[in-house]
């Protein structure tokens, strides 16, 4: 089943959840500890740039995802959102990963760390994306409507390796930690029905690398039987660092909708 049909699977299942009576199923009370898991698909569009130069030689070449390594822009993106809360206290994390593998071939001469690659050469393109996120909060509750504070971190990881038909090859790691504050809105207009959005970011200089991120959603979980349900949303994601002295720098852009499943426990 192709990315779009299953995204429309999950829209109808949630459109008829909503016509279902309410499950047995009302949110924690203050002092209950309850337990929330997400794992989500996304399909997301991916675009972005990066220069790598490594402090030595000529300067690296401007690369477009698509239009440079010949990234096709609609990816998919596996994850998983949770959250463990006691009292208005949470402790939240997340995990997000992105695989691309592309074949094209370059219409032009590509420098990637000193290793050149000639115009004309086919070359494959290998991407692992991973985002990690670990965070504290706490909320405050007005009847139906949660909002809270977050601080904690994002750490991102990128594996990139470049490799054309003549044998030129060329590896890259990334490896960024950031620290982030955000905010978070709940509402419960009904027991079965929970909407629900987040953003967190932060700019910061981290061993010689300025890096920015921006991340966030907005959603509804509908809930057919008890504890168990479906969610729906949409996910922006945005990271831009850049490190003078080695003349690297990397621009990366997720975002689109996302469906999933709700666990309360």
């Amino acid at each position: 089943m192709s990315t779009p049909s299953r995204l429309r699977r999950f829209a109808a299942l949630a459109i008829l959840g909503l016509s279902l009576g309410p499950p047995a199923f009302r949110p924690a009370a203050a002092g209950e500890a309850h337990l929330y898991l997400a794992p989500y698909l996304q399909q997301a569009r991916l675009t972005g740039d990066a220069m790598l130069t490594g402090g030595e030689g000529p300067a690296g070449t401007q690369l477009d995802l698509e239009e440079t390594l010949g990234v096709d822009p609609e990816q998919d993106v596996r994850g998983v959102d949770g959250f463990f809360k006691l009292a208005g206290s949470r402790i939240e994390f997340s995990y997000a990963q992105a695989a691309i593998d592309e074949r094209s071939r370059l219409a032009e001469q590509v420098i990637i760390n000193g290793t050149t690659f000639a115009a004309d050469e086919r070359i494959d393109s290998e991407i692992d994306l991973t985002r990690y996120k670990l965070m504290y909060g706490f909320d405050f509750s007005f009847k139906v409507v949660n909002v809270g504070f977050l601080v904690g971190g994002h750490l991102i990881d990128v594996e990139a390796v470049v490799e054309s038909s003549s044998g030129a090859l060329e590896e890259q790691d990334l490896r960024v930690p950031i620290p982030v504050v955000g905010a978070t809105l709940g509402i419960h207009p009904v027991s079965r029905l929970a909407i629900h959005a987040e953003v967190s970011g932060f700019s910061a200089t981290v061993s010689g690398v300025e890096a920015t991120l921006l991340d966030g959603f907005a959603g509804v979980d509908v809930l057919f039987i008890p504890k168990l349900g479906v969610s729906l949303g949409y996910r922006y994601f945005a990271f831009d660092a850049e490190d003078e002295d080695e003349q690297d720098a990397v621009d990366i852009t997720q975002r689109g909708p996302y469906v999933g499943l709700a666990l309360h426990l």
